[in-house]
């Protein structure tokens, strides 16, 4: 709602979508519907209702730590092996870094 409520606003940026910026429960979403997704083209031999229990005991555990230590989202470290692997992307540098490259 919000992206359609900026776009009426006539404020909206492209650099400041929700789905540029995924909070971890998105993430956590994103994941499960994927291992789901896998275990019903039976490429996990494990049962629904242990992949359930697994992935709710997991992602709680992720997110009371998030909550209590309050430490950045954990999954940006496999992010940032994602983006440097497969799409050559430096997550280090800033926003104004990459949209203003420095030329020499």
């Amino acid at each position: 709602m919000m992206t359609v409520e900026r776009f009426i606003r006539g404020s909206s940026k492209a650099g400041q979508h929700e789905l540029l910026k995924l909070a971890f429960v998105t993430k956590g979403a994103f994941l499960s519907s994927v291992v789901f997704t896998a275990e019903a083209h039976n490429l996990i031999p494990f049962s629904r209702h242990f992949l359930i229990l697994a992935l709710a005991v997991i992602l709680m555990t992720i997110s009371l730590s998030i909550l209590l230590t309050g430490i950045r989202d954990p999954l940006c470290a496999l992010e940032d092996v994602w983006a440097r692997l497969f799409i050559g992307k430096d997550n280090t540098e800033t926003e104004t870094e990459r949209l203003h490259p420095k030329t020499d």
